[in-house]
């Protein structure tokens, strides 16, 4: 059984689906890090609390300093601090831990992005191919329209100069040409408008096209033949 080749928009499909999966896992980890970054603020409280306990001793010290110092100085709580200082090494320690996750999450995170735009990279060649396979046919149609054009480009040209040269031809002494009875007069004149649009679409004829161009074949030759024969003779082509 021949394997069956995924086409560019079925290959993109696969790719947009990996990217997806990605990115989706990458959001993820985002959340994850998030959450890693968010102190609870219990190292905020017990640094609190041992501040208090600090200054209420200090100023039992001092109260009793100022009474004279009679009888034995105050003792400080000595298991009430050590508590607290244990509880703050703890909760210093679970910041430290959770804010080196919070760093590996995140350069786990980077990492999945990286990949994702690796594997988008990649959708840069069905994209193409299918763009390509969608402009094949309007490039069809556009070389047979343009085939088209050029075909009507020639007969109008041929036109021209077949109108242009039933007239006999004078030359100036450089070689152009110089209308010398009223009829070629008209002729030209009425030739005018269309050479100007021609100009505009650019077709340039010459005089020096006239005896070159004009070949026995023309349809416009063979249609000025009939109609000096036949006033309802129409161009065949």
């Amino acid at each position: 059984m021949t394997e069956q080749i995924p086409t560019p928009r079925e290959r993109l499909a696969e790719i947009i689906g990996a990217r997806d999966a990605k990115l989706a896992e990458a959001e993820r980890m985002r959340g994850i890090a998030t959450k890693l970054a968010q102190q609870d603020g219990t190292a905020a409280k017990l640094e609190a609390e041992l501040a208090a306990l600090d200054g209420r001793e200090r100023a039992t010290m001092r109260a009793w300093a100022e009474d004279g110092g009679d009888g034995p100085r105050p003792m400080p709580d000595v298991a009430r601090r050590s508590l607290l200082e244990a509880d703050l090494a703890a909760a210093r320690a679970a910041d430290q831990a959770a804010t080196q996750t919070m760093r590996s999450v995140e350069a786990e995170r980077a990492a999945i992005i990286a990949e994702a735009k690796r594997i988008e990279e990649a959708a840069v060649l069905p994209v193409a191919e299918t763009l390509l396979a969608e402009v094949e046919p309007i490039i069809a149609e556009f070389v047979e329209d343009l085939a088209a054009l050029r075909a009507k480009r020639e007969l109008i040209a041929n036109c021209w100069l077949a109108v242009r040269g039933m007239t006999d031809t004078p030359t100036t002494p450089d070689g152009g040409f110089e209308p010398a009875t009223p009829t070629q007069v008209e002729v030209m004149r009425r030739l005018e408008p269309l050479t100007n649009r021609l100009r505009t679409a650019g077709v340039e004829l010459t005089e020096g096209e006239l005896r070159t161009r004009l070949v026995p074949l023309s349809p416009w030759t063979a249609l000025i033949a009939a109609l000096r024969d036949d006033a309802g003779a129409k161009l065949e082509s």
